[in-house]
């Protein structure tokens, strides 16, 4: 199963596990099934504007990745209606 990682640019952290909190290291952030994460996502995006998701299938390894660069994501965006 595919999980992925939220991103709160208002908060400029990642989402920890359980919802429990941001964190600015990709290693400390939470992993979410898709339903987990359009449930968080969602009711905070106004209608006609975007979301970036990003698909871990390889969550440590995309973990290590960013962690060495430990930067702010820019990742594509797909629309919300």
């Amino acid at each position: 199963m595919s999980q992925y990682l939220i991103w709160s640019h208002e908060h400029r952290a990642w989402w920890r596990a359980e919802r429990l909190g941001y964190t600015p290291h990709i290693g400390e952030a939470g992993a979410y099934t898709f339903a987990e994460a359009a449930e968080i996502v969602l009711p905070h995006i106004p209608p006609g504007e975007e979301v970036a998701v990003m698909l871990t299938p390889r969550l440590d390894a995309a973990r290590e990745a960013r962690a060495a660069l430990d930067v702010e994501p820019h990742y594509g965006a797909v629309s919300v209606s």
